[in-house]
């Protein structure tokens, strides 16, 4: 049975994965690790403790990547386009909060053919485009 709960800590529209201390379901203690991040989030790896109540706020962050540009002032958005054949394809939009449209932006999409694009941390990027 499956248990929903918010993890305030995480990104709305980044990259999560979960890893398991454990072999076996038996043997948890409800101790998880996360590696979280979004196109303005560096890399955080988080401990959870999903036995914690109401809301898993108060995770450990056990490391952390450095903050390589200045990502304030900037948003993470997800939308969908429509191909011609009326798929919904998935894109995120990095850019400026208040963005009028004069402003640099990035935009990352589904590669299609089975093969994901997933929204990263890329220093590169933020810096030379977006900051």
């Amino acid at each position: 049975e499956w248990t929903r709960r918010v993890l305030n800590t995480l990104p709305d529209e980044g990259t999560v994965d979960v890893w398991s201390f454990d072999a076996a379901v038996h043997e948890t203690n409800g101790e998880v690790l996360i590696c979280a991040q979004d196109p303005i989030t560096p890399p955080q790896l988080l401990l959870f403790d999903l036995n914690a109540a109401p809301s898993l706020s108060a995770s450990a962050i056990l490391k952390r990547s450095p903050e390589n540009f200045d990502a304030s002032g900037l948003v993470v958005t997800r939308h969908e386009a429509v191909s011609i054949d009326h798929e919904l394809i998935p894109y995120t939009q990095v850019g400026p909060a208040n963005g009028n449209g004069d402003a640099p932006i990035h935009l990352s999409a589904y590669g299609g053919f089975g093969v994901s694009f997933l929204p990263y941390y890329n220093s590169p990027l933020g810096k030379l485009w977006l900051e």
